[in-house]
């Protein structure tokens, strides 16, 4: 949606979309869904695994704790900074240092929420 747009604001929500699926995205999501486990097996290896091991241990920067039992999707990978440990840092400040560095999908927290909390 363009961000001129009047409902723009309420874009993240999904409001206006009826939140029915269109007919072929559910055929290709039916199609797909036989390899649903391997995809989120994939995406633990091969993504959160290797971003949580290379990121453990940075100062400043607590990754998530996963049990063994859990098999989260990572839609997100929700990384948290210390503002204490960084003299106060505000999030703002921290994320434009972030940016700044090339990771642009960095974003706040609340920034994607469910429509019920928007």
């Amino acid at each position: 949606m363009p961000t001129s747009h009047s409902l723009a604001p309420s874009a993240v929500s999904g409001t206006g979309l009826k939140l029915r699926i269109h007919p072929l995205a559910a055929a290709l999501a039916r199609a797909q869904l036989s390899r649903l486990d391997s995809y989120l097996a994939g995406r633990q290896a091969a993504i959160a695994t290797r971003v949580c091991a290379a990121l453990d241990g940075v100062p400043r920067i607590r990754v998530p704790y996963v049990p063994a039992s859990a098999r989260p999707p990572w839609y997100v990978l929700p990384l948290r900074y210390e503002s204490a440990e960084l003299g106060g840092l505000s999030l703002q400040r921290f994320l434009g240092t972030v940016h700044a560095e090339g990771a642009t999908m960095a974003h706040q927290p609340a920034s994607t929420c469910p429509l019920n909390t928007h």
